[in-house]
């Protein structure tokens, strides 16, 4: 498969996971907030993340529809799930004293191994978009110094 078609499936697997991530949680709001509010986090964090969570995932979801903000879709995509697999991973850790998984949707019946494993697949999906656009760009530059990440997705389309 070639580059550019293994980039935009990646991109698009990101986007149906964070939009039904963020959706998921602003559906359901009160039940997102409510679930984040037993999570061993500080409590004065809750209010911030109950907004910030979806709308970060939301922004990702933004950044990998256009071909110029693809390559930091990717990053903020692997930064997002770096941050919910080691979430996952200390849980499964038993670092927490009580940890109940606010997950809906496909992940609502999962354990938190299969919860680990998704995420560390989804993890590697978006490092691998991001290092492919970046292996692709080099040496590729205009004269401007930029890299022409939106030539790679219009190649794909």
């Amino acid at each position: 498969m070639k580059k550019q078609q293994t980039i935009k499936i990646i991109s698009m697997l990101l986007i149906l996971l964070w939009v039904y991530a963020a959706m998921s949680k602003l559906m359901v709001f009160n039940v997102f907030a409510y679930q984040l509010a037993k999570q061993p986090l500080p409590s004065w964090s809750m209010p911030i993340l109950q907004w910030a969570i979806p709308t970060v995932e939301l922004l990702a979801v933004v950044l990998l529809s256009f071909p110029k903000s693809l390559k930091q879709g990717f990053m903020l995509s692997f930064l997002l799930m770096v941050a919910f697999t080691l979430y996952v991973g200390f849980g499964l850790a038993h670092v927490y004293s009580k940890v109940p998984c606010s997950c809906g949707g496909i992940l609502n019946g999962a354990g938190w191994l299969e919860h680990l494993v998704f995420n560390i697949c989804f993890t590697i999906l978006a490092f691998l978009g991001w290092w492919l656009i970046r292996k692709n760009n080099e040496g590729t530059s205009d004269r401007s110094g930029k890299y022409p990440e939106h030539k790679i997705i219009k190649q794909a389309i």
